[in-house]
């Protein structure tokens, strides 16, 4: 419990998934994924297609925000898709330079972008 409040002190290399249950990163992990939510679309080609998958970048942020390493690590299968979740996070760059008392020199992300089309058949009356 004291782990997970307290503020982080001396990690280096600290991997995190976007949605990490660790309450002391979860703040800073909010804002950084609301800002690549904002850059993140569904292309329309994809969903003319009916195209549809999961991906999963990794990259890595700086103390001062800067992004390092942006890297395909699982791919929906679609190129369209994957290139659009890789511009969405070197779009939403710079991040916020990380608090004071971060003391952590990186954080590496493991982000999973998942596009599901939800077909619903119009109501006939």
């Amino acid at each position: 419990r004291k782990y997970t409040s307290e503020t982080p002190r001396g990690e280096k290399g600290k991997t995190l998934q976007l949605n990490t249950s660790e309450i002391r990163y979860q703040k800073y992990l909010l804002d950084m994924k609301d800002r690549i939510k904002r850059f993140w679309d569904y292309p329309d080609i994809a969903g003319r297609n009916g195209w549809q998958g999961t991906l999963r970048i990794d990259f890595t942020i700086k103390k001062d925000g800067t992004v390092d390493g942006i890297r395909l690590v699982e791919s929906s299968k679609y190129p369209v898709l994957d290139e659009a979740a890789i511009t969405a996070v070197r779009l939403a760059t710079p991040f916020y330079p990380f608090p004071e008392n971060f003391e952590i020199e990186e954080i590496n992300i493991r982000g999973t972008f998942e596009y599901d089309i939800y077909y619903r058949p119009e109501e006939r009356r």
